[in-house]
């Protein structure tokens, strides 16, 4: 039986959404957000692709994704993993572009 679950919270007044979650089973298809995304991954390891390459973030690991970068993830193995992210829209401040783990992503 998966132990899945997630939070999710949403600003009332700011362009900013975040999320808390543990991943056993559940698989993020191909897909991209409209928004500066910042994630560090708390326990197990998730493994995702994007921009043609593929990535793990580990237990301690921090993920960045531009806006409109597809992307992919699931969990690395069958102990699932816990991550929390922030999404934060471009035109709430001057946000340069993020680099990804393991080095810059250039657009």
């Amino acid at each position: 039986m998966p132990h899945d679950w997630s939070r999710y919270w949403r600003s009332p007044d700011r362009p900013i959404e975040a999320m808390h979650a543990h991943f056993e089973r559940h698989v993020y298809h191909r897909h991209s957000h409209e928004t500066y995304s910042f994630g560090v991954t708390e326990t197990g390891a998730q493994s995702f692709t994007c921009r043609g390459s593929a990535h793990t973030s580990a237990a301690g690991m921090v993920m960045t994704f531009n806006p409109d970068d597809p992307h992919d993830g699931h969990t690395t193995d069958t102990l699932g993993f816990t991550y929390r992210i922030v999404h934060i829209a471009p035109d709430l401040g001057p946000v340069s572009e993020v680099d990804q783990v393991g080095g810059s992503l250039p657009r």
